[in-house]
């Protein structure tokens, strides 16, 4: 869960279901963490975890996220927080200045987000719900 919030891949991650197939390591981790009272042993299996997660993602083929996914999954990290389009490029690192403007613009000509500000200065926030009808 935190993890998700510093990447959307991590919410797509199968942990749990890497963490049953190795629960007897997992319990084993936790054990030797608490015995020696020191988390170690425990961050360093979950960080194999992970890794092997991530490397089974990286072995399947690469989903193309569309202008609505990303907006959709910026909201999940940027919360109601004002945002630039260069935060919007640091998080969507494989696309386009051009590609993230055009989502951008996409995005408040739907009534999803609203600007402020113009060129260099603009920022962004999603709208409350409650200001449009637009359910993201």
């Amino acid at each position: 869960m935190i993890l998700k919030e510093y990447s959307p891949i991590f919410e797509f991650l199968p942990i749990e279901t890497l963490i049953k197939l190795k629960q007897k390591e997992y319990y084993n981790a936790s054990g030797k963490s608490d015995n020696q009272g020191t988390s170690t042993f425990f961050i360093e299996f979950m960080l194999k975890i992970i890794k092997n997660a991530l490397e089974d993602l990286l072995k399947v083929q690469n989903i193309t996220l569309t202008n609505s996914d990303r907006i959709i999954n910026l909201k999940d990290i940027i919360g109601i927080n004002f945002f630039s389009r260069q935060d919007y490029l640091r998080v969507f690192k494989n696309i386009s200045a051009a590609t993230a403007s055009r989502d951008l613009k996409v995005a408040v000509d739907d009534g999803i987000i609203e600007k402020q500000g113009d060129k260099r200065t603009t920022k962004h926030r999603y709208k409350n719900k409650k200001q449009n009808n637009v359910h993201i």
